[in-house]
């Protein structure tokens, strides 16, 4: 049973070759994959931010001035900047922008985003600037609750926004419709840092025993 154990554990943190985190690097390249999360919008002043998981399926870098095409597998956190495209759950992306590893922590009681990711099973983060760095190259169904989930989250986020004050919406909008972007970091790091665990949705609208 031991040895079986240490074989299990072993194979788990393997990490396969067309892994999408292995092709991660300063230079940018192109990621291609469907959307696997609902999109989360924070917007900060003339600045907007849409995250969301990409489930990667390809990588197309340059390699001694040519652009090559790599097949891979894994999960992606995405942060679309300055975009002007909302891509819904089930679409098929074409993104232009750096592909990175999640920073180790230096600090002491620092949050670990990196860890925090890697609990769901995400070990690469990919950074697009700007509108023409994003396409969408297919859709998903158009009569799938995936077209219309979002536009209601919003319309529900934004009723909160309307009827209560900045401190009390952005709780409510992580505990009723799993927007947390507005949650302040410090509280999210004090919820992670003590393990709280509370039922929350999450930001692809499924229901898990996770945290901010």
């Amino acid at each position: 049973m031991a040895f079986a154990g240490i074989l299990w554990a072993r194979l788990d943190a393997r990490v396969p070759m067309n892994s999408v985190e292995n092709f991660a690097g300063p230079e940018r390249v192109v990621l291609r994959g469907v959307a696997d999360t609902l999109p989360e919008v924070k917007t900060r002043g003339k600045k907007s931010t849409v995250s969301l998981v990409l489930r990667a399926s390809f990588v197309t870098r340059q390699e001694r001035g040519h652009w090559k095409r790599k097949k891979v597998v894994g999960d992606v956190q995405v942060f679309l900047l300055q975009s002007q495209v909302l891509p819904q759950l089930g679409d098929e992306l074409r993104l232009y922008g750096t592909l990175d590893i999640p920073r180790k922590v230096l600090n002491p009681g620092e949050f670990d985003y990196g860890s925090f990711l890697a609990q769901k099973k995400i070990r690469a983060v990919f950074q697009v600037i700007g509108k023409k760095s994003v396409r969408v190259i297919g859709q998903g169904a158009g009569a799938a609750p995936s077209r219309w989930i979002p536009n209601i989250r919003r319309s529900v986020g934004l009723l909160i926004d309307r009827l209560y004050g900045v401190r009390e919406a952005s709780f409510l909008k992580a505990l009723v419709i799993g927007l947390r972007s507005d949650v302040p970091a410090a509280v999210r790091d004090d919820f992670f840092k003590s393990g709280t665990i509370h039922l929350l949705p999450t930001p692809d609208g499924k229901w898990n025993y996770t945290l901010f």
